[in-house]
């Protein structure tokens, strides 16, 4: 492992594992709901009530890629959210779509679900349009392309999924034997998470 790794590491692990999990401030210190200034003038917002950003929208002809980050569905997106998919969209030179959809507790599930969902059928999208998408974004995608699928709609293309959480009840045994390993989220924060998100559908099912 390289030095510029192992810092980098070390910098996620300090600034995003550390304290304990909050669900209504975390958001508040890091989010970053708006464009970053290095990307502005590459974006603009989309219209209609889901909350989503184009970058480079007009290479949008040469495909789309329709981003869900993560944040374990209670915040997000930060900043390296933003600069990644940027990047990724310059190097492959089609258009990009930055989903800030509603997050728990404040938007009980299925909201973040729907809205993906109510955006990807009203946009204008080509054929070759895919889904990226990391840890809870990444099981946001697979869980949109189920849902696009009973409704009849367009799939993506592929899907890229980045480090996808899409057992939210931690029972894989895998988990305890890596949770060192894990730089950005302990398995307390994520059983937390976790806890949080099915509290909120057993209040809206109840």
């Amino acid at each position: 492992m390289s030095l510029l790794v192992k810092i980098a590491k070390l910098y996620v692990r300090f600034v995003f594992r550390e304290g304990e999990y909050d669900a209504l401030k975390t958001p508040k210190d890091f989010n970053v709901p708006d464009p970053p200034r290095g990307i502005a003038k590459r974006c603009e917002r989309v219209d209609g009530d889901v909350r989503a950003f184009w970058i480079d929208k007009q290479n949008a002809m040469e495909g789309v890629l329709v981003y869900l980050h993560g944040g374990a569905y209670y915040f997000g997106p930060v900043k390296e959210h933003w600069d990644y998919i940027a990047r990724i969209s310059k190097q492959t030179q089609m258009a990009a779509v930055m989903v800030d959809y509603g997050i728990a507790p404040q938007n009980p599930f299925p909201v973040g679900l729907n809205e993906v969902i109510d955006l990807v059928t009203r946009l204008d999208l080509p054929p070759n349009w895919f889904f990226l998408g990391d840890s809870s974004g990444a099981g946001m995608a697979v869980s949109a392309v189920f849902k696009l699928r009973e409704l009849g709609k367009n799939l993506p293309r592929k899907l890229v999924l980045m480090s996808p959480w899409i057992d939210l009840t931690l029972q894989n045994p895998d988990i305890d034997l890596n949770k060192h390993e894990d730089v950005m989220m302990t398995v307390e924060r994520l059983s937390s998470a976790a806890r949080d998100y099915v509290m909120t559908l057993t209040r809206k099912i109840h």
